[in-house]
């Protein structure tokens, strides 16, 4: 699970070019910033950033699916919902609404599929070529997430945003992806802990019963 995540998730980082800030002498801070993060998403959409190498040939994804997948990931829509001030007042939050390929529930459904097929989850080459085959295939954006991004104005006027680290926008722009995976290897993670703990448990009754046998 964790191979994964980190599979994906780092291509998604990847895919977010650097952008300069906006320095913009107008008094209306509000507006300000939503021009900052319009300029910063638009870079996404459009970025000419390569998409990393990955992906191992046994995995069974190429690097035409892996472009496939970048492709989709920056086709999301997004609209500016609003602003306002943060609690210490120091930041503005522009809240943004994106609009996506519902990735996550593609993953989830793999996984399920593959739960079926095996006695437990396999990150095999049949996986990952599943995975991806079901990325490429996707048509409409039926994934609505909502991301609050924090921008900052320094001394010099000049615009920063969380956007490169902001978990809530790269979930939805994964379309629901990173939190379905996330939530799926803590499900498994504490699945395996106890089972670890049952088994302990076990081992030390049949150890007390043979002791009292003796």
């Amino acid at each position: 699970m964790q191979k994964a995540i980190i599979l994906l998730l780092v291509m998604l980082l990847a895919l977010m070019p650097a952008v300069l800030s906006s320095c913009d002498n107008g008094t209306n801070e509000f507006a300000e910033a939503e021009t900052e993060v319009t300029t910063e998403l638009e870079a996404i959409k459009s970025g000419n950033a390569e998409v990393p190498q990955l992906a191992d040939p046994e995995e069974g994804v190429s690097e035409t699916m892996l472009a496939v997948y970048a492709e989709k990931l920056r086709d999301f829509d997004y609209i500016i919902a609003g602003s306002g001030k943060s609690k210490d007042g120091n930041s503005v939050i522009v809240t943004v609404n994106i609009t996506t390929y519902d990735f996550g529930s593609v993953y989830l459904e793999t996984w399920n599929d593959q739960m079926k097929i095996e006695e437990g989850l396999r990150y095999d080459s049949r996986f990952y070529s599943d995975l991806f085959t079901r990325f490429a295939s996707l048509n409409s954006k039926n994934y609505v997430g909502q991301a609050a991004i924090v921008c900052t104005k320094d001394e010099n006027g000049e615009w920063t945003t969380d956007i490169k680290t902001n978990e809530g926008l790269i979930n939805a722009i994964s379309g629901g992806l990173v939190k379905e995976m996330t939530d799926l290897a803590e499900e498994s993670a504490e699945e395996a802990a106890n089972e670890s703990a049952e088994s302990s448990e076990n081992g030390s009754e049949e150890q007390s019963a043979e002791q009292t046998a003796e």
